[in-house]
């Protein structure tokens, strides 16, 4: 143990953030680590902590150093959680920390902000891009506080369809922190969402264009079987009049995997006797009233009353 077992822990596992008291596991005195740090003016973000020479000036570092300043208990939350678990594509402009009631914190300067919760259990810090941090599902009920309804519902979505949480668990959340700020709006979020099986934001918003017009569709879309037996579900269905909509958002076709995927689910779209309406961003967004009327004289042409 010495030097090198130190260095590479704090690379590897630390963004290159390294804390005093880490020093003497490694066999390496803390005074010898500050000495070195003036001597060789790595910077110091926070009391006790330095940063090893060569690590990248990333938000995962000073992640990782306000970590470490305010001590074992602390985990990584909010908007910052929300970034290490890839939910949001960037990162905040500060850090946000969690920790338990009652543990003390330093000053760790205006760009971290540290909340305390009486609620953070063990069960809910997972680990992500090596740094501990609330889990998706505490991270969304932290978040229904302060953050716009239309903010929370699409990355909702998006995370949803990514994976990366399901609905009934942060339900199930909402109702183990059912005295924390915000979690009455965000239980009704979820079932507003969860009936209706959205797949994406974009699809979201093409179902309600559609119910506004009065052309609300079925609650939850209809397994459809080709004639070769595959089953396939459109985004959004009208059972009664065999009439489906597909919605192409702007990451439907982010390789060349997903765009075979898609033609093939056309063509096996083609033989259920469906009549099968396309749309994408850009038509909704420019042509709205003439994609309403297109799925209005679809259905009329099947029976729909009206």
């Amino acid at each position: 143990m010495g030097w090198p077992q130190l260095i590479r822990h704090a690379t590897v596992f630390q963004h290159g953030a390294v804390h005093v008291r880490q020093c003497e596991p490694f066999g390496v005195s803390s005074s010898s680590l500050m000495r070195r740090a003036r001597r060789e003016e790595w910077p110091r973000p926070h009391r006790g902590v330095t940063i090893l020479p060569g690590a990248g000036n990333t938000y995962e570092r000073r992640v990782s150093a306000a970590l470490l300043a305010a001590g074992d208990h602390a985990v990584a939350a909010r908007w910052t959680a929300a970034y290490l678990l890839g939910i949001v594509d960037r990162p905040a402009a500060g850090v946000e920390l969690l920790v338990p009631y009652g543990k003390g914190v330093p000053d760790l300067g205006s760009h971290v902000h540290v909340s305390r919760s009486r609620t953070i259990t063990d069960r809910e810090v997972v680990r992500a891009r090596h740094l501990p941090c609330t889990s998706a599902e505490r991270s969304f009920c932290d978040l229904a506080e302060g953050t716009r309804t239309g903010v929370l519902r699409g990355h909702l979505i998006d995370a949803n369809q990514r994976g990366l949480v399901r609905y009934p668990r942060v339900l199930d959340k909402t109702f183990a922190l059912r005295g924390s700020p915000g979690m009455p709006r965000l239980r009704t979020l979820l079932h507003e969402l969860a009936p209706e099986a959205c797949d994406s934001i974009f699809v979201y918003h093409v179902r309600g264009a559609l119910t506004a017009a009065g052309m609300a569709p079925d609650p939850v879309p209809a397994a459809v079987t080709a004639r070769n037996g595959v089953v396939v579900h459109p985004d959004i269905t009208y059972q009664p009049y065999r009439v489906g909509v597909e919605c192409e958002g702007f990451g439907a076709h982010n390789s060349r995997r997903h765009l075979d995927r898609d033609i093939r689910r056309r063509n096996t779209l083609r033989g259920t006797g469906y009549a099968i309406i396309w749309v994408g961003w850009e038509r909704f967004e420019h042509d709205l009233d003439g994609f309403l009327a297109e799925v209005r004289d679809e259905l009329v042409a099947r029976g729909w009353p009206g």
